[in-house]
């Protein structure tokens, strides 16, 4: 476990993109702001309407929200299709798949 915080926290690994499923709440969410916190760019995949407080923290603190089901195949097409706009050519290098 100390070895995942370590690599969580070295600046030398930041500046990444990264996309964290179940990023609103639990590990998902530390997960997410740890990768922020460092420097990463987050996109959180999870499904609540977008008023929801929750999705109003993570953007605040410069996450990307994106609701994807990721129990539907076509949800998480649609979700990796919108990060790989996003990222407008750069490679996706973090999943956390929570």
């Amino acid at each position: 476990f100390m070895t995942t915080v370590n690599m969580m926290t070295n600046k030398k690994m930041n500046n990444k993109n990264a996309v964290v499923t179940g990023g609103l709440q639990g590990i998902g969410l530390v997960i997410a702001r740890l990768l922020a916190a460092r420097g990463d760019r987050v996109f959180v995949f999870d499904c609540v309407d977008s008023a929801d407080d929750r999705v109003t923290d993570l953007r605040a603190a410069g996450i990307e929200y994106v609701c994807v089901d990721v129990a539907n195949t076509e949800s998480v097409r649609a979700g990796f299709a919108h990060v790989d706009q996003q990222l407008s050519g750069q490679q996706l290098d973090i999943l956390v798949n929570n």
